[in-house]
């Protein structure tokens, strides 16, 4: 697939395809931290960064995609095909920046059903593992953790935690599958991994990075106290298309705000955003009026003395 894809728009054209054939909504995005957005029935959303090389995808955008993906209840996955110093190989799930990073054939793959996926971080390649089948072959064998230990020469520890936790390294895996004479690796789903091995990551590493963007010059303070004084918990983004997202008790407002007039696919791309979530939108003007069909517009002026979110959805909904 390396040697066919020189284009991104290719790639993002190929998985659009595969994943409507299987049941997902999609909407496709440029020029922010992900570029593919996809949802199935009640399953997380996934928001897709596509790369050619994953070096490219650097610290800022990494940000947002992780912020967005913890407040939208999100799976984040990067698609690319390798990077610059090693290569991506089928059904392994690298990470850059707490985010997963596999091959295209890797999302077909568990989209078609579970496979066995190997976890590469930090120099060291895992797999999963039955736990059940592990702890009933030591049994059967009248085997010991401290047994199993010196027999194998790996940690008592490391036999405790695998068979608890069900993740061990591929050489380790080797050895107990060759000692037991049992295959001991459990296919899995691609998405039930992430939620094992990176939401409680992705929420603590969203969170300490909330405040890491200089906002001043974007959010104008007072849209920032309006949105916190009726309630909501404010995220500021850089690379999405709303530069403000507040939330409380599971409703959310995309907010853009402005100086100058936004361009048509920037209007496009913030009303296909709402929608896709299922979310209000407004954008805030301090210089100029205007008016979009289906987009509540205001000037700073006319929101600046909203006390409750009665008021300001109301006035979004009759502003649309």
């Amino acid at each position: 697939m390396d040697s066919f894809f020189n284009s991104k728009d290719l790639l993002i054209d190929l998985l659009v395809d595969r994943l409507k054939s299987v049941g997902y909504e999609t909407e496709v995005f440029g020029r922010y931290c992900l570029d593919i957005i996809a949802k199935k029935g009640t399953d997380k959303p996934i928001l897709i960064k596509v790369l050619l090389n994953v070096d490219s995808f650097d610290k800022r955008h990494a940000f947002d995609l992780n912020k967005l993906s913890y407040i939208m209840n999100a799976s984040p996955i990067i698609i690319s095909l390798r990077g610059r110093n090693f290569e991506i190989y089928e059904n392994v799930v690298h990470m850059r920046f707490e985010i997963p990073v596999i091959l295209p054939e890797t999302l077909f793959n568990t989209l078609e059903g579970d496979c066995v996926f190997t976890l590469s971080r930090k120099g060291k390649t895992c797999v999963f593992i039955n736990t059940t089948m592990l702890k009933d072959a030591r049994l059967e064998q009248n085997q010991s953790f401290e047994m199993l230990s010196k027999a194998l020469n790996i940690s008592k520890k490391t036999l405790f935690l695998a068979e608890k936790h069900g993740y061990l390294t591929d050489i380790l895996v080797d050895k107990l599958e060759s000692f037991f004479n049992k295959d001991l690796k459990e296919t899995q789903n691609l998405f039930d991994i992430l939620e094992k091995t990176y939401s409680r990551n992705n929420m603590t590493y969203a969170l300490s990075e909330v405040n890491a963007h200089d906002v001043s010059s974007v959010i104008d303070n007072t849209i920032k106290d309006l949105i916190e004084r009726i309630g909501f918990i404010n995220y500021f983004f850089s690379f999405t298309p709303s530069n403000l997202v507040g939330t409380r008790n599971g409703d959310i407002i995309f907010c853009e705000v402005i100086k100058n007039k936004l361009a048509e696919k920037q209007i496009d791309d913030l009303k296909r955003f709402g929608d896709f979530f299922n979310s209000k939108i407004m954008i805030i003007s301090e210089n100029v009026k205007y008016d979009i069909p289906g987009v509540a517009v205001f000037n700073l002026s006319e929101i600046q003395h909203i006390k409750s979110r009665k008021e300001l959805f109301d006035l979004i909904l009759n502003r649309e």
